[in-house]
C-alpha cells in the first residue's frame, strides 16, 4: 500500500481533458463482483475513505480537521480512514485509491490531484454503487454523489471585481491566463470573469492566453510576455496554475506587476502582505465536514446524486490576510478525540 495513514489551502489540477472520454470509456471492472458482495448490508458498518491530494498539499490538514469535527459516533455510521498518498504525484493518488477498493468500502471523499490519473479508478468505484464526493476540485457529475466547493460563476465575477478594484480608478493593463470557454470545470469561471470585466472601462486587457490548464505552459507564458511588457499592471490567472507544484511567481513578475488569482493558500500570503496581490479564497474550513456529511447521506439514501454544495467566498487583500491566517489556524484544530476513526 502506497499511502501514509494519519490519525489526525486555488489549487490545482493540470487537467488533460481530451483524455477523459477515453479514460472513462476504457474503464472495466475486471473482477466484476456484485454490488452486494462489496457493500455491507448494514450502513453502520464498513469505512469511508477520506483521501487527500498529496502529503505536501496545504489543504490536506484543513480538510482532515474539518471532517474530524463532524464525525458521528462509531455505533451509528461507518468509520473514517484518513489517507494521503505517499507522494504528491497523480499516480500515487491513483494507486492509493485503487488500494481502498475492499469489500468493506462504503464511500469515498476525495480531493483529486489530477483527474485523468484517477478517472478510471473512480469509474470502478462508481460502477460498484459506492458514493463519491469530491472536494475543492470537482469530478464529473455523472459519477459523483456530491461536490463540495465553490460556485464557479461567482468565483469568476468576484475575480473580475477584485481586479477592477485593485487597479482603482486610475486603471491599468492586464493579461489573463485561462483554459478556454469549453473547459468542463473552469470554462464557466472564465466566461463569468469576462462578462464582469465589461463593466470596467478603466482596465485594458492586453492579452488573454489559453495555458491548457498546464502549469509549465502558464509559467512560460508569464515569463515571455512579462519580458515584453514590463510595465504591465497585473497578471490575472483564472486558476492558480503558475504556482502548481509549489512554484513561486515572484521570479516571473516585473517588480510593479500584481498577481491576481484564486486560492488563498499560505504560499499566497507573502505576495498579499507586499501589496502585490488580491486573491479570491474560500471558507476551506467547511469543506471536509460538508463532504463527509454528504457521503454519509448518500450511503443512507443512494438516490441522492450529483449535488453541488457551495462554500462562501472570501476576498483576501493586504488588509484582510492577517485575519484569514488566524482563521486558517482555527481550521486546523481537531477534536481531542476522534471517536469514529477507521
Amino acid at each position: 500500500m502506497t499511502c501514509m495513514r494519519l490519525e489526525r489551502t486555488l489549487l490545482p489540477i493540470a487537467c488533460m481533458i481530451p483524455l477523459l472520454p477515453l479514460a472513462f470509456a476504457g474503464c472495466r471492472d475486471q473482477a466484476n463482483p456484485s454490488t452486494a458482495s462489496l457493500r455491507p448490508s448494514d450502513s453502520k458498518h464498513g469505512f469511508i475513505a477520506f483521501i487527500g491530494a498529496g502529503p505536501n498539499d496545504p489543504l490536506w490538514p484543513v480538510l482532515q480537521a474539518s471532517a474530524s469535527r463532524q464525525m458521528p459516533p462509531a455505533d451509528i455510521a461507518p468509520s473514517v480512514r484518513f489517507l494521503v498518498p505517499a507522494n504528491d504525484s497523480p499516480k500515487a493518488q491513483a494507486d492509493l485509491l485503487r488500494s481502498v477498493i475492499e469489500p468493506d468500502l462504503r464511500g469515498v471523499c476525495i480531493h483529486i490531484n489530477e483527474l485523468p490519473a484517477v478517472a478510471p479508478v473512480l469509474q470502478q468505484i462508481n460502477t460498484r454503487g459506492l458514493p463519491i464526493v469530491s472536494m475543492v476540485e470537482p469530478v464529473p457529475p455523472e459519477i459523483r454523489a456530491a461536490h463540495v466547493g465553490v460556485d464557479e460563476s461567482a468565483v469568476g465575477r468576484e475575480l473580475a471585481r477584485c481586479t477592477l478594484e485593485e487597479l482603482g480608478t486610475e486603471g491599468g493593463t492586464i493579461m489573463v491566463l485561462h483554459a478556454g470557454h469549453d473547459h468542463p470545470f473552469y470554462g464557466v469561471r472564465y466566461m463569468a470573469f469576462q462578462d464582469e470585466m465589461k463593466f470596467g472601462r478603466s482596465v485594458e486587457v492586453l492579452g488573454e492566453y489559453d495555458c491548457k490548464a498546464d502549469p509549465y505552459l502558464a509559467r512560460k507564458i508569464i515569463r515571455e510576455r512579462s519580458a515584453r511588457y514590463p510595465r504591465l499592471s497585473a497578471w490575472v490567472s483564472i486558476v492558480d496554475w503558475p504556482r502548481r507544484g509549489g512554484q513561486a511567481v515572484d521570479d516571473l513578475l516585473p517588480p510593479q506587476t500584481r498577481y491576481i488569482t484564486v486560492g488563498g493558500l499560505p504560499g499566497h500570503w507573502p505576495l498579499l502582505r507586499e501589496g502585490r496581490s488580491c486573491i479570491i479564497a474560500a471558507d476551506y474550513g467547511l469543506i471536509g465536514g460538508q463532504a463527509l456529511n454528504a457521503c454519509l447521506s448518500a450511503i443512507r439514501d443512494p438516490t441522492q446524486n450529483r449535488r453541488l454544495i457551495g462554500v462562501p467566498l472570501v476576498r483576501l487583500t493586504p488588509v484582510t490576510v492577517d485575519d484569514y491566517e488566524k482563521r486558517w489556524t482555527e481550521w486546523l484544530a481537531t477534536p481531542a478525540t476522534q471517536p469514529n476513526g477507521g
